[in-house]
């Protein structure tokens, strides 16, 4: 017998009734089509008018939930080799890249973490190429050496 995990389905803090709405409704049509139990919840507390569409359609309101704060357990961890100090802009954002990284962590000789580096993703993937009829001199000195 599989574990049916149970998921909330939760529209904005300060919930309309289109958030209330949809978050009833979501969660019945993916109890109708999947394996676990979806549950509309509710993040802040409900006005007149939700109120009295849920009367009017004979619904009862979702039940509020008052942390939904995320926990280290709901996080997508990824571990990211680390790169020199010295490498440059460019080379930095080409590690993060094929290691779909958002930052990456410099290290020392003996690959101890010293500190992150982010990248403006924007920026390079638009004028990362520096020799390219897009390039743009202020950002050039940046992505080499």
């Amino acid at each position: 017998m599989e574990n049916k995990q149970t998921i909330y389905v939760i529209g904005h803090k300060n919930p309309d009734t289109d958030s209330i709405c949809s978050a009833i409704a979501y969660a019945d049509i993916k109890n109708r089509t999947e394996e676990d139990s979806y549950l509309p919840m509710r993040a802040g507390q409900i006005n007149e008018e939700t109120e009295y569409v849920l009367k009017r359609f004979q619904m009862s309101a979702p039940v509020y939930l008052e942390d939904i704060g995320t926990q280290v357990k709901d996080m997508e961890i990824h571990k990211t080799e680390g790169a020199r100090s010295d490498i440059s802009v460019k080379e930095a954002f080409n590690h993060m890249t094929e290691n779909g990284a958002v930052t990456l962590p410099i290290t020392d000789e003996e690959n101890n973490h010293r500190r992150y580096r982010q990248i403006l993703y924007g920026c390079l993937r638009q004028y990362g190429d520096c020799g390219g009829e897009n390039a743009v001199p202020q950002y050039c000195q940046y992505t080499q050496r």
